[in-house]
């Protein structure tokens, strides 16, 4: 397989679904790895010309999720090191999102008004803009906790799998985890550009 050297790297390469092997290596860091993150990516049914996002990937799933995905989807075992395969978004940390927008709406709501009030009545602003402030602080904060990808998320990600086709889409970030992921899967992984088509 003949490679070009690029500007930037390439990102995303198409590989045989039922080929696909992932460096001994850590996507981010490149260190060498301690354990394995189970990545699991499903089909969606909607047309990507449809604008509407082709699969979904969710990392550390559970032991059932991993069975349930044997008609709809695939799990990849990515090897890591130590330190990102810690703390990585779930289910769970991104419902800790939804729900802390939801308690912290209504507070949020009433010193707002009541930084209306104290500029309608010309009260003291003060101590009013201050506990609104710092709401709005701690909702920066819990949403870039919940929702922000990891690390490990933004370096390999799965923008499209047809399982029928045998083909996965691999984005990757780091340049030279892509050329050992090229280089280990020669002979069944190119490099598609920038597109995903």
């Amino acid at each position: 397989m003949k490679l070009r050297m690029f500007r930037k790297p390439p990102g995303f390469v198409r590989c045989r679904l039922s080929k696909i092997r992932f460096p001994e290596m850590c996507p981010v860091c490149l260190r060498d790895p301690d354990d394995l993150v189970p990545i699991a990516v499903t089909e969606s049914v909607v047309e990507p010309r449809a604008g509407a996002r082709i699969t979904g990937s969710r990392w550390a799933p559970s032991e059932v999720d991993i069975v349930q995905l044997r008609d709809s989807g695939t799990v990849f075992w990515v090897p890591v090191c130590g330190r990102h395969a810690v703390g990585l978004r779930t289910s769970c940390t991104m419902a800790v999102g939804i729900l802390g927008i939801l308690v912290l709406f209504y507070p949020m709501l009433y010193y707002a008004l009541a930084v209306l009030r104290a500029l309608r009545e010309d009260g003291d602003l003060f101590f009013a803009v201050l506990p609104l402030v710092l709401l709005i602080a701690v909702l920066a904060g819990l949403m870039a906790y919940s929702f922000m990808p990891r690390a490990l998320e933004r370096a390999i990600s799965f923008p499209e799998l047809k399982r029928e086709r045998d083909l996965v889409i691999v984005r990757i970030r780091n340049l030279v985890y892509l050329f050992e992921f090229l280089e280990l899967n020669s002979m069944h992984a190119d490099v598609v550009g920038d597109d995903t088509g």
